[in-house]
């Protein structure tokens, strides 16, 4: 069995999809947490969407 460290998760990478996405959102600015668009939309949905589709 493979040997899974826990000890930190800073000291690991990120998926390169997350990584684009994150930057994606970072080009544009965001009202404040709970008053943004992405906020509105993930209370108002009822289905868990990828990271592949737009919000």
């Amino acid at each position: 069995m493979a040997y899974v460290s826990l000890a930190s998760d800073y000291q690991e990478g990120c998926h390169p999809v997350v990584m684009a996405r994150l930057a994606e959102e970072a080009a544009h600015q965001n009202a404040g947490y709970g008053t943004d668009e992405v906020c509105t939309v993930c209370s108002t949905s009822t289905q868990v969407r990828s990271l592949g589709e737009s919000v």
